[in-house]
């Protein structure tokens, strides 16, 4: 499983840190349906629209058309983004 994968989850972003005895999510339920749930990711100092695209594995006009940007946007630190992530429930 890949950092990304594992962050999702469990609610979390990449860089942050678990504490000691923090109990955390290492599969999802297999087979069923496909469940989608949103998240609101925040942008950081460096973040690009394909690296976040990369980050939450969807494409580039997937992750501008749930936040109503178009190719020529720019992102800011500190703007939110509005995620869209499926996960499979059985």
């Amino acid at each position: 499983m890949n950092v990304n994968t594992l962050a999702t989850l469990n609610g979390l972003q990449p860089g942050d840190a678990l504490r000691a005895g923090q109990h955390i999510r290492l599969s999802t339920d297999s087979g069923g349906r496909v469940h989608r749930r949103h998240v609101e990711y925040t942008v950081r100092e460096g973040d690009t629209v394909p690296l976040i695209a990369r980050l939450f594995q969807c494409s580039v006009p997937q992750l501008l058309a749930w936040n109503g940007l178009s190719s020529h946007s720019h992102l800011r630190t500190g703007q939110k983004l509005r995620i869209h992530l499926a996960t499979r429930h059985g």
